[in-house]
């Protein structure tokens, strides 16, 4: 089973994307993550998930170098900036993707991220 890890400040937006998750791939187990520091440490302390995907504020903050695991980083935000893009991209996140603001778009932006990142999905 395909398990993704999703980093948020938000909880309204962990379950936002949590929910999408569960609606268009329901056999991927998800794990929420409140900010970088926090998901960084659980990486750390257990196996990887199979793709970790960065909220605006994670990719923000994200460190110099991510951990080279066994784990996928990809972004899924809207507004980001290009230097914070680029900095996320310099430190091994794979991909950033829009993060739409329509539910269906939301939902099938997500979807097509999953998919992307997770072959057996396709």
């Amino acid at each position: 089973m395909a398990e993704v890890m999703l980093v948020e400040d938000s909880p309204i937006e962990a379950s936002l994307a949590a929910i999408a998750i569960a609606l268009c791939h329901p056999s991927v187990r998800v794990h929420e993550a409140n900010g970088i520091k926090h998901a960084l440490s659980a990486l750390a302390g257990r196996s990887s998930p199979t793709v970790v995907i960065l909220g605006w504020r994670a990719l923000k903050e994200v460190p110099a170098v991510l951990p080279r695991g066994g784990a996928r980083f990809v972004g899924f935000a809207a507004n980001l900036s290009q230097q914070d893009a680029e900095r996320a991209l310099a430190a091994g996140v794979e991909s950033i993707r829009e993060r739409p603001q329509e539910w269906r778009a939301f939902c099938d932006a997500l979807g097509a991220l999953l998919k992307n990142c997770l072959p057996e999905l396709a």
